[in-house]
């Protein structure tokens, strides 16, 4: 990715952040988001619509997804959700995001992630890194799926007696928007 492309998507990062801290106290408007049950819902509320603008019409889903999934965090923390939610080791199966429930995340498809996105986020108590769900959404891809994996299996995890060389280099790879 070249520094344009950076640039940009930290535009859209900042954009999403903003619109987030400035909505997430109006409780009518996010309450209203939040029973929105698909995408078409969400753009017929005029604060989800301030969102689409602000993103731009060609990311007009995918903003309308956004807003939805943003609207059941009440908290921003840095963690990545499913280093969270995701085993604890990659020997250990215990998750408090099961196995399944993960899979069909992957298998989504970028326009099928506002519902297994605000169940992940309540899953974790209204808690999410925001520029993380925005990434996931308007960037959902193989790379994205990836990083994802190797977060829920805790593919680098600090609990782990190896690592290779090239950890580094791989999570900074799967972590580019």
């Amino acid at each position: 990715m070249n520094d344009k492309d950076q640039s940009s998507h930290t535009q859209y990062f900042e954009i999403a952040k903003r619109w987030w801290s400035d909505t997430k106290d109006n409780k009518g408007a996010m309450a209203r988001i939040r029973r929105a049950n698909k995408e078409l819902d969400v753009i017929q509320i005029p604060e989800a619509l301030l969102l689409v603008r602000r993103l731009g019409d060609k990311r007009h889903r995918q903003a309308a997804i956004l807003a939805g999934v943003l609207s059941h965090v009440r908290g921003h923390e840095e963690t990545p959700l499913m280093r969270k939610l995701g085993r604890k080791d990659l020997s250990k199966k215990e998750a408090k995001l099961s196995e399944t429930r993960f899979k069909r995340l992957i298998q989504c498809e970028q326009n099928e992630l506002l519902d297994p996105l605000r169940r992940i986020v309540q899953m974790n108590d209204g808690l999410a890194n925001v520029d993380e769900m925005c990434k996931l959404v308007l960037w959902w891809d193989e790379n994205k799926k990836t990083k994802l994996i190797f977060d829920y299996y805790a593919v680098w995890s600090q609990n782990q007696n190896s690592s290779t060389p090239n950890q580094k280099d791989a999570t900074a790879q799967s972590d580019t928007p």
